[in-house]
Parts: structure tokens; C-alpha cells; sequence
């Protein structure tokens, strides 16, 4: 009795349609592109996050809400809200690739339009205290023109460099 070869294309069409996303792609952001595109650009800490269904029921919006320590540049502000994709309710979680996640009492230098940060993670700087410096936390992208470093910033000189790019004409 002759074993009959299972179609390769039937296995390909089955590991496609059951293998995840794992990255987003995206333009690079410079620092100016990222302050160009921003209304404002704040040093906060995450108090509390809330996650909810869409209005379809297809979709996971997180809420989250800071404490504002610093405005940079900007409206100055002491609370910030931004919605973003992703999150868990229930038994049922979403984790959308390229969208930043935010840890409680951590400080992040975020760079924000309307509710949500700007560039997909590249506006989401993570502070690290052992290097006293503002890192982005880039992963789950990937860039239409090849990899790239993150972007960091000393603590100490962030306001500096936000104000040089921020420009003086808005």
C-alpha cells in the first residue's frame, strides 16, 4: 500500500492562515519628525489602565491614564488619557504590534497627537534608570528603510533637545 503525499500547498495555505503578524512596518521618525507631528510632548507616569471593547465588538481599546510630571513642549498639562489598540477583557486579548505598552510608576517621555502617540511606538520613550536616559522600545516594527537604533536621550538634556526641534514658530 502505497502513503499518499499530503499537497504542500494545502500545509502552506494552513501554517499561513495560523501563523500571527509579528511586526508592523513603518517610516522612521526622526526626533523633529516625531516633535512635527506631535500637539504636545510630556515626561508622565502611568496611574491606571482600563481595556474595553470597540463599539463592533471586534476590537480591544486600552485606556490609559497618566500623571503628567513635565511638559516639554506643548500645552502644559497634569493629566494625560491616550487610547490605544490592544489589550485584554475578559478571557479574550488583543497585542497589536508596534503599539507601545506602558508599566505603572515608570516614567516615559511621550510624544502625543490628539489621544494617541504618535508614530506607532517610535513616539514612546521608556525611562531606565541605570543609564538615567529615554530609550524607545521598538520592538514589533519593522522599517520600510531597514533597521535602525533606537533613539535615546540623557534625562538631564531631553528638555533641551525637545525645545531645540519643538521649534519657535507654533
Amino acid at each position: 500500500m502505497r502513503a499518499r503525499p499530503v499537497p504542500i500547498l494545502l500545509v502552506l495555505l494552513t501554517l499561513a492562515w495560523t501563523v500571527p503578524a509579528v511586526a508592523s512596518v513603518a517610516v522612521r521618525l526622526s526626533l523633529q519628525e516625531l516633535a512635527d507631528r506631535s500637539d504636545r510632548v510630556v515626561i508622565a507616569e502611568l496611574q491606571s489602565s482600563q481595556a474595553a471593547w470597540g463599539p463592533e465588538r471586534r476590537r480591544i481599546f486600552t485606556t490609559y491614564r497618566f500623571a503628567v510630571e513635565q511638559t516639554l513642549a506643548g500645552e502644559a498639562i497634569d493629566r494625560l488619557e491616550l487610547v490605544l489598540p490592544g489589550g485584554i477583557v475578559g478571557e479574550w486579548g488583543q497585542r497589536v504590534a508596534g503599539v507601545p505598552t506602558f508599566e505603572p510608576d515608570r516614567p516615559v517621555l511621550l510624544f502625543v497627537r490628539g489621544a494617541t502617540v504618535v508614530g506607532l511606538n517610535q513616539g514612546a520613550f521608556a525611562f531606565d534608570p541605570d543609564t538615567d536616559h529615554f530609550t524607545q522600545q521598538l520592538e514589533g516594527v519593522r522599517w520600510i528603510d531597514g533597521d535602525r537604533l533606537p533613539l535615546s536621550l540623557p534625562r538631564d538634556e531631553a528638555k533641551a533637545r525637545i525645545e531645540a526641534v519643538w521649534g519657535a514658530d507654533r
